[in-house]
């Protein structure tokens, strides 16, 4: 068989050509499930910078919280159960409601709720928000696996 006729093959054989060509795919994957994902990260180093009472420049924040280390280890692994907890529930109402528009909401929601982390000044304020943010990325990252499983080409799929 020819390249020619086995990249058509190939095209013939890959069910995401009827939604999108190759080239936006691959965009979408990058921008939507890569980015998405270092941003999650991002908003993750929010933590270390809230409760590090001596930042890099050595000017000390002004704060009243003093944090255990079980404390952090607490704030820290919140996001991650939020996300666990709530997974499944994303999952089926990616099935029922409209795509786009959840995503909207869950990365404005996500993005809100860490500029509000960094304002508040309680820890109890402080672990729920994280909770919260963690129930948010849940829905971004069952919409990229799922995305990514269903719109890869074939020869790309592992």
């Amino acid at each position: 068989m020819s390249e020619a006729e086995q990249a058509q093959a190939a095209d013939v054989q890959d069910p995401g050509l009827a939604v999108a060509s190759r080239a936006t795919r691959w965009w979408v994957f990058i921008v939507f499930c890569q980015v998405v994902q270092l941003f999650i990260s991002y908003a993750g180093g929010a933590v270390n910078v809230c409760v590090d009472d001596k930042p890099p420049g050595g000017i000390p924040k002004q704060t009243h919280l003093k944090w255990t280390q079980s404390e952090i280890g607490l704030l820290g692994s919140l996001e991650n159960l939020g996300t666990t907890v709530i997974a499944t529930l994303w999952g089926r109402a990616l099935q029922l409601l409209p795509v786009k528009l959840l995503l909207v909401i869950t990365l404005f929601a996500t993005s809100a709720l860490t500029i509000l982390f960094t304002a508040v000044e309680t820890k109890l304020a402080m672990f729920i928000l994280r909770f919260l943010t963690g129930t948010f990325e849940s829905l971004q990252m069952v919409w990229a696996t799922a995305w990514t499983i269903s719109m890869a080409p074939p020869d790309s799929k592992a």
